[in-house]
This record gives C-alpha cells, sequence and structure tokens, in this order.
C-alpha cells in the first residue's frame, strides 16, 4: 500500500528543492506514522510507503520579515483563504447581522487598542460611549 499525502498551510520548506521538501516531509511524516503504529500496537507490521504531495513553492510568498504572524500582514488573496475557512468552520457570514459584518468595526477597535496599548475592552467601552 502507499500513501499520499498532502500538506497544508505553513509548510513551506525554505531552501529545499520541491523534491527535496517532498522527501523531508515524507520522513518527517513517516516516523509519526511509525509511532502511530507502535502505540496502536502494530509496530511489528509492515509500515505503507508514504509520499509527500509537495505544492507549496508554488504558492508560497517571499519570506516574510516579521517574527510573530500577524493578520494585518495576509495580503488579499490569503484573506481570502482565511475568510474560507472561518466560513467552513461555522463562522456567521457577510449577510448575517453579527460577526463577519462587525469585523471592520472589531479591526478597528483592535488598531486602538494595539496602538494605544489599551485593554480592548477599555477601547471598545470608550466607542460605544463616544456614539451613545
Amino acid at each position: 500500500m502507499t500513501i499520499v499525502a498532502v500538506h497544508g498551510i505553513g509548510n513551506h520548506q525554505s531552501g529545499l528543492s520541491p523534491d527535496q521538501a517532498a522527501t523531508e516531509l515524507a520522513g518527517q511524516w513517516q516516523l509519526k506514522l511509525q509511532q502511530g503504529f507502535t502505540a496502536a500496537g502494530l509496530g511489528d507490521h509492515r509500515l505503507p510507503a508514504l509520499h509527500a504531495a509537495y505544492y507549496a513553492h508554488h504558492t508560497h510568498a517571499a519570506e516574510r520579515q516579521t517574527v510573530e504572524p500577524d493578520v494585518l500582514a495576509l495580503d488579499e488573496r490569503e484573506q481570502s483563504v482565511v475568510i474560507a475557512w472561518a466560513l467552513a468552520l461555522g463562522s456567521p457570514t457577510l449577510q448575517e447581522r453579527q460577526g463577519l459584518i462587525t469585523a471592520p468595526l472589531r479591526q478597528v477597535l483592535s488598531w486602538v487598542s494595539r496602538r494605544r496599548n489599551l485593554p480592548i475592552g477599555t477601547v471598545i467601552r470608550l466607542a460605544v460611549q463616544l456614539v451613545l
């Protein structure tokens, strides 16, 4: 039996050719597969061959300069992937009264909170009081 595994977001293997990256990922996953077989009491069984379908080199933008992941650093295409992911998890749609429709407001208030180093709850209360 052969398993072909496809990686998800965040598996770009910087500095490796696509073939090398596929081999590296397959090796990591083969080890995890072995651990799973052992944990299930199947350590004496022959492991299936495992290959990685590596495509991150086609979708990966140049390395970002930020140390921490930051939602504000996402480009439009990446934002659409995140929104699709959230919708798949059951997030409210833009047509619903709450959720994504208030996202721009929450984003602005979050920015004020970070910029002024104020707790987000304080910023929200202040904003509500300003408009009442």
